[in-house]
C-alpha cells in the first residue's frame, strides 16, 4: 500500500532587476526602495504673478475713470471708421464684383477686409500709447509730505524739494537726499521714504536749543551737544539760560569745545529736569576758559567750583528749597560739600607771612 508523501520544492526565484521609479513609489515602509530618494518637486515661484496682479489692480483702481473714458473714445472711433468704410463700399459697388455671385470659389473661413485691419491696427496703437502714458505717469512724484518740523519753515524746505516733482519715484536716491538735508544746522536727522504710487515722505528731527549764546556778533542757540544753531526768528520764544562772554563769533553747525562752554553746558543740562533750578538760573558768564559767575533770578551770584557739577546743583537746589535762607549776594560753591553765603568776594591779603 502506497503512502502519500508531500514533496518539497524550492520556490521559483525570478531574476532580480531594478524597479522603475513609478513602481517603487507605490510601496512604503520597509518595502520602499532606499537606494535612491525620489526627487522632490521645486515649489513654483508665484511672486512675479502676484506682483503683476497687484500692479494691475493698482492701475485699475487709480485709473478707472480714465479707462472708461478711453474705452468709450475707442468705440466712438471704431464706429466712425466703420461708417466711413460703408460709404466707400457704397461708392464702389459698380466696380467691385460681389463675392455672392461667385459659386465656383469656395467660401473662406474668415474674411478680413483692409478696413478691418486698419481699424484693429489703430485700436492696438491707441491701446499701446495709452498704456505707455499711463505707466509713465503713475510712478512719478506728485506729492511731498513733510513731517516733524517745529521751528523750520515748511515753505522753505518744500521749495528745496520742488526739483523732485515729475521725477520717477523708483529712481529716488533717498539716502543722498537725507544726507543733503542734514547739512542744515537745525536738522539733526532725516528719514526719506517712498509711498506708492507718487508720494515722497520726509520726516525731520530738529535740533532744539537749550541755551542762548551771546557773542560780539549776535545771538545764537546751543543744543545739549553744544552745536551752534541759528535762531529761527525774533518771534521765537527764548525763555532759556543765557551764556555770555564769548569773544569770537561761532560758526553755525559747529560744535564748541571751549572748556568754559563745556562746563556751562554741564550746568544747563543738569538743571533741565529741576524746575526750581531751571527758573532760577538765568545767566552764565564765561571769561577765557573759566566760569566767572552764575547769576540767579533773584540777583544772586553763584561761584561754582571745580568738583562735580551734579553735586553742586544738588547742594544749591537744597539751599533754594529751605525756608531759612541766609542773606547774601554771593553764593560760593567752590568748596566741596559746602555752601557759603557772603556779601562780598573774599580776597587774601597781598603780603602774608607764614
Amino acid at each position: 500500500m502506497s503512502q502519500n508523501r508531500s514533496t518539497y520544492r524550492d520556490p521559483v526565484r525570478l531574476p532580480s532587476r531594478p524597479m522603475h521609479d513609478r513602481a517603487r513609489s507605490q510601496y512604503s515602509g520597509s518595502m520602499a526602495y532606499e537606494g535612491k530618494r525620489r526627487r522632490q518637486r521645486k515649489p513654483r515661484k508665484i511672486g512675479r504673478k502676484i506682483l503683476a496682479l497687484l500692479l494691475l489692480g493698482v492701475l485699475a483702481w487709480y485709473g478707472r475713470a480714465e479707462i472708461i473714458s478711453t474705452v468709450q473714445g475707442w468705440f466712438g472711433t471704431i464706429v466712425t471708421d466703420e461708417t466711413t468704410a460703408d460709404m466707400i463700399e457704397a461708392e464702389s459697388e459698380d466696380t467691385v464684383i460681389s463675392s455672392e455671385r461667385v459659386t465656383d470659389t469656395p467660401e473662406p473661413l474668415e474674411e478680413t477686409t483692409p478696413d478691418d485691419s486698419v481699424n484693429r491696427a489703430g485700436l492696438m496703437s491707441k491701446a499701446g500709447d495709452w498704456l505707455e502714458d499711463r505707466l509713465s505717469g503713475v510712478f512719478m512724484v506728485k506729492d511731498i509730505e513733510l513731517e516733524g518740523t517745529r521751528s523750520l519753515a515748511e515753505d522753505s524746505l518744500l521749495s528745496g524739494l520742488e526739483s523732485l516733482q515729475g521725477t520717477p519715484l523708483l529712481s529716488l536716491n533717498a539716502p543722498m537726499l537725507a544726507d543733503s538735508m542734514r547739512q542744515h544746522p537745525r536738522i539733526q536727522d532725516v528719514v526719506v521714504g517712498r509711498q506708492f504710487p507718487s508720494t515722497v515722505t520726509v520726516e525731520v528731527e530738529e535740533r532744539h536749543e537749550v541755551a542762548v549764546l551771546i557773542s560780539n556778533g549776535g545771538v545764537w542757540g546751543l543744543d545739549e551737544s553744544r552745536v551752534v544753531l541759528p535762531l529761527p526768528g525774533r518771534s521765537w520764544p527764548l525763555d532759556l539760560p543765557v551764556i555770555s562772554g564769548l569773544v569770537k563769533d561761532p560758526e553755525p553747525g559747529s560744535t564748541l569745545t571751549n572748556p568754559a562752554i563745556v562746563m556751562a553746558m554741564e550746568w544747563v543740562n543738569a538743571v533741565s529736569d529741576l524746575p526750581r533750578m531751571h527758573s532760577w538760573l538765568s545767566e552764565i558768564h564765561i571769561s577765557g576758559e573759566q566760569i566767572s559767575w552764575v547769576s540767579g533770578a533773584d540777583g544772586r551770584v553763584v561761584l561754582p567750583g571745580e568738583h562735580e557739577v551734579i553735586v553742586q546743583v544738588a547742594t544749591l537746589d537744597a539751599f533754594l528749597a529751605s525756608d531759612d535762607k541766609a542773606d547774601g549776594r554771593i553764593v560760593d560753591l567752590s568748596l566741596p560739600d559746602y555752601l557759603i553765603v557772603r556779601d562780598e568776594l573774599w580776597s587774601a591779603p597781598e603780603n602774608t607771612e607764614g
